[in-house]
């Protein structure tokens, strides 16, 4: 087979998003995504193992800025990060839970997979935040 042409240590946009993750700040969903740990598309985030929880819940939250819910998306190893995300978003008052499903992916190759949704809503105690922010950055211009 051919070489691996990345390092086994970490690739350059995971590197960035793990320089973003030690500095506090909230990743670029299309960041988190290119990052190749998880992944979002509109209002779903696709969580992995090689990541941890708290950087998902970053992009969950930056995701329930733009819109009313976040689709949490896990297979296999990384159904306890998807159920910490969750946890996290709803011990700060970030968003609840409003449903949780569970189902078996068939693949052919590999057998069954196991999957994890859950679709996370916005509090309104996270509306009131947004909205404050909003009026500081209104007073600052």
């Amino acid at each position: 087979p051919p070489p691996n042409p990345r390092p086994a240590s970490q690739s350059q946009p995971a590197a960035a998003m793990a320089a973003m993750a030690a500095a506090g700040t909230t990743p670029d969903p299309p960041a988190a995504a290119a990052a190749g740990g998880g992944g979002v598309r509109g209002n779903e985030l696709f969580v992995s193992i090689g990541r941890p929880p708290a950087l998902f819940m970053r992009v969950a939250q930056a995701i329930l800025r733009e819109h009313e819910e976040v689709r949490v998306y896990a297979l296999e190893a990384a159904i306890i990060n998807a159920v910490d995300t969750a946890f996290m978003l709803q011990r700060r008052r970030v968003a609840d839970i409003a449903s949780v499903a569970t189902d078996q992916l068939r693949d052919p190759h590999r057998g069954p997979k196991a999957r994890m949704r859950i679709l996370l809503r916005r509090t309104d105690d996270y509306v009131r935040h947004l909205a404050r922010e909003a009026a500081a950055a209104a007073a600052y211009d």
